[in-house]
């Protein structure tokens, strides 16, 4: 959680935002953006899920395509199913 309170702070000061603007346009308070970049554990993640949002990094941790694990797992299950189709058409 230290890292990814670290990359939010970085990410705000690297758009030169002050605290009080980003938790504005996240809709949370001072304090709240304050825990949330300390890392402090209990944060709701509905909160940490709208200071990305507010900083538009949210896609890209929610980017199906940014999922190497569920992509092989899916590229695995179609792997299966092509062969299973393959042995049913043989049969007909």
């Amino acid at each position: 959680m230290r890292v990814y309170a670290e990359n939010i702070r970085a990410a705000r000061q690297r758009r030169r935002l002050s605290a009080a603007q980003l938790a504005e346009k996240a809709g949370v308070s001072v304090r709240t953006l304050h825990r949330i970049e300390s890392g402090e554990p209990g944060v709701a993640f509905a909160h940490v899920a709208c200071v990305l949002w507010a900083m538009n990094l949210l896609p890209s941790i929610a980017d199906p395509k940014s999922d190497e694990e569920g992509l092989r797992m899916e590229l695995s299950r179609s792997r299966k199913t092509s062969s299973r189709h393959r042995e049913l058409l043989r049969d007909l």
